[in-house]
């Protein structure tokens, strides 16, 4: 009996779905919307439980249901929605499947659409559209010729007011009810449409421009009505017609007018519009030109007026010629300001006035501007030179003049004439310049001329005697430096060495006639001597380097530096190179050794040779005792060469070290007497002036001429000759040169 009321239990158990046995199956439930202002969320609701489902279509899944029979209903359906069909579907779930449940529900309109029509009839406007008035909504524009659309109005009767209507504009009714239905499947639009009637009000204005005159407004004008442009190009003859336009009292004025143009009438103009009228106004307008003109006048009195005539300058135009008295005429120029000055007024002539001079230019008319000049009389020095003896100057001298504010220079030739001219009455100087090293002037080299009448001549004498030959180092092709000789002038070169090597610091015998040199052929750097045929003799060999050889006056001895004691020290050797001598003993570097003219005392550089030069001080050396004598000690001196007569050292003193370039020092010379007295720095220029050399026969200095880089001043520039104050400097050989000597 117990066994059978448990089967009844799990039959009656099953029927409901509600096996407790078999495995849980799942219901897919979709909901489909159609029609308007739909409502895309439900609920689900089964066996006692809810699920939320939205979307479109709306779904869902419910999983975990027993095996069995399942009611599935519909619920929180929107009040404007049913259920097509039925709002409840069974569904019988089997273990471990889906079953499907679909539901479907329409919906109707719960909230209608008014639409509004504009349209204008009759023959006027209103410009500026109306508005519309829904109940106690704000107004809403809407142009006179459109169409708007106000959403989300339930079902009833509602007013609608046009408004702004302009005051030639009616319409009937207004306001007006309009009906609004919902409930239906489609959303309603309730329309009605205001066509409102303006009248006629406006007229027309017809505007006519007349340009008279020269260089009319090239673009034309423009029409502003009442301050708005509504014609942006008009010509300068034309006629423009305004349509349209609102029958009162209007301002019409003409624009973009030219600078030089004029308009006759008021401007603007008033005008009264009358309706279906036109009303006429002219623009007459004068224009003149937009140029004129300058006429120069110049009036010149005195004596010697300037021959040429002279120039006119007139702002930035190109200059005119004018005679000293006529007159000369600018071209057309713009109207406004400027400025004219003469230029090329002799010295000796004066403008009478400011220079330069204002002067306005109107448009069509000719400037007068009148310049008075006077000229004094002039005087002119006429310089004739003649040349005498041998080996005259190859180019000429250089003659400078000089006085009050006036300054001249020319060049003449060995035997020619040159004039100075125009001068005013007065004192000048004449000096004659660029003297080659043999030629001397006859008396001063500076003459005082006193030029007082129309031509003052002058005579200059120039002697000139056979041309000394200085010997030198010279670059050539491959980067190697060689031997030369010239004469002191720099002309007639000789290549005395054409070996590979270096061969530098030459010094020249007159007794002998050979060159002694220092050079790195050996390997090393040794002495060497040489004729002018180039025949060599190597003195020095094997024993550290050795530089900068000298010859003693006789030619019997060989002064030099080397280091072969481990220090730069100075030597003497016979001419054979025998019998070397050492005779400076110190710590420091002792270089740049020059023999006296009587071969008793050796001057010399003692040096700290740092990254900028070896620079010392000059030291004289009494080669009978070997006393040594400091001569100067600044510690920025090198290189001494004597005088002739053996009374002065000239050398090279460092001027400045590093302002311009950071690792050089540029020098200039400087001279002493031998006992170091009354020490004087010559007169340079920014290059760097070493190795100098004193002619034994005239009163020069040769001296090797350098360019100062950042990290040197070894881009030698060439031998220049100066006379022994540091005067008159002559520049006689350029290029890549060095070292040079007078031969002695």
């Amino acid at each position: 009996m117990r066994k059978l009321v448990l089967v009844l239990a799990l039959l009656g158990s099953a029927a409901c779905g509600d096996d407790p046995v078999a495995p849980p199956g799942l219901v897919s439930v979709q909901v489909t919307t159609t029609g308007i202002d739909r409502d895309g969320s439900y609920e689900i609701r089964v066996g006692g439980k809810s699920y939320a489902v939205s979307g479109s279509p709306a779904a869902v899944i419910i999983s975990d249901l027993r095996p069995g029979r399942h009611d599935v209903v519909l619920e929180g359906i929107a009040g404007n929605c049913t259920a097509v069909g039925t709002a409840s579907l069974p569904v019988t779930v089997r273990s471990g499947t889906t079953q499907p449940a679909q539901f479907a529900v329409g919906c109707v309109s719960i909230m209608g659409v008014i639409g509004v029509t504009t349209t204008t009839i009759g023959g006027g406007t209103d410009p500026d559209g109306f508005t519309i008035v829904m109940g106690s909504a704000p107004p809403i524009a809407i142009g006179a010729r459109d169409s708007a659309f106000f959403p989300g109005f339930a079902q009833g009767d509602y007013p609608v007011v046009i408004g702004g209507l302009a005051l030639n504009c009616s319409v009937t009714p207004n306001p007006r009810t309009i009906r609004v239905i919902t409930g239906t499947a489609v959303r309603d639009t309730a329309r009605t449409t205001f066509a409102v009637n303006c009248a006629s009000s406006t007229g027309s204005i017809r505007t006519t421009t007349r340009t008279t005159g020269v260089e009319p407004d090239p673009d034309g004008y423009s029409l502003l009505l009442d301050g708005s442009v509504v014609v942006a190009s008009l010509g300068t003859n034309a006629t423009a017609n305004l349509t349209g336009v609102t029958a009162q009292d209007h301002s019409v004025r003409l624009s973009g007018v030219a600078p030089n143009c004029t308009v006759a009438e008021a401007n603007p103009q008033l005008v009264t519009v009358v309706v279906d009228a036109t009303s006429d106004i002219t623009f007459n307008v004068t224009c003149v030109s937009t140029r004129g003109d300058i006429r120069i006048v110049t009036q010149t009195t005195g004596s010697d007026l300037d021959p040429d005539g002279y120039e006119v300058a007139v702002n930035a135009q190109p200059r005119l010629a004018i005679p000293v008295n006529g007159s000369a005429r600018t071209p057309l120029l713009p109207v406004g300001g400027y400025s004219v000055r003469l230029d090329g007024v002799a010295s000796n002539c004066t403008v009478s006035g400011p220079n330069p001079r204002p002067v306005t230019v109107t448009g069509g008319n000719t400037a007068e501007v009148l310049f008075t000049v006077s000229c004094s009389p002039v005087a002119r020095i006429e310089v004739s030179a003649t040349t005498t003896g041998i080996d005259p100057d190859r180019d000429g001298y250089r003659l400078e003049l000089s006085g009050t504010s006036h300054i001249q220079t020319l060049v003449v030739s060995t035997s020619g004439t040159v004039r100075f001219d125009p001068l005013p009455f007065g004192t000048y100087s004449v000096a004659v310049r660029d003297l080659a090293p043999n030629c001397e002037t006859t008396g001063s080299a500076r003459l005082s001329v006193d030029a007082r009448a129309p031509v003052v001549p002058v005579n200059i004498t120039v002697t000139c005697t056979a041309l000394e030959r200085i010997a030198f180092s010279k670059l050539v092709a491959g980067g190697n430096w060689d031997i030369h000789t010239s004469k002191a002038d720099g002309s007639d070169i000789k290549r005395i060495m054409t070996g590979p090597a270096m061969d530098v610091d030459p010094s020249w015998s007159a007794a002998t006639g050979l060159i002694v040199y220092a050079s790195g052929s050996g390997g090393s750097s040794d002495i060497y001597v040489v004729d002018e045929a180039g025949n060599l003799t190597r003195l020095t060999t094997g024993a550290g380097r050795n530089l900068s050889p000298v010859w003693s006056p006789d030619g019997r001895r060989i002064a030099f530096a080397s280091n072969r004691s481990g220090v730069v020290q100075l030597y003497v050797m016979d001419a054979d190179g025998g019998n070397v001598t050492r005779v400076t003993t110190s710590a420091g570097s002792d270089i740049h050794p020059a023999l006296s003219p009587d071969g008793t005392s050796l001057a010399f550089t003692r040096a700290d040779c740092s990254t900028v030069g070896c620079y010392g001080n000059i030291w004289l050396l009494n080669l009978t005792s070997l006393v040594e004598t400091r001569l100067t000690s600044a510690f920025i001196d090198s290189e001494p060469s004597w005088s002739a007569d053996g009374s002065r050292i000239v050398f090279s003193r460092v001027n400045e070290c590093g302002s311009f370039y950071y690792y050089t020092c540029e020098r200039n010379l400087a001279v002493m007497n031998a006992n170091g007295s009354n020490l004087v720095i010559l007169p340079g220029d920014s290059s760097d002036e070493g190795d100098p050399s004193q002619s034994a026969r005239v009163s020069r200095i040769a001296v090797a001429v350098a360019i100062c880089g950042y990290y040197s001043c070894l881009e030698p520039a060439g031998i220049r000759m100066v006379r022994p104050d540091g005067s008159d400097p002559v520049m006689v050989l350029e290029g890549q040169v060095t070292g040079p000597v007078f031969r002695r």
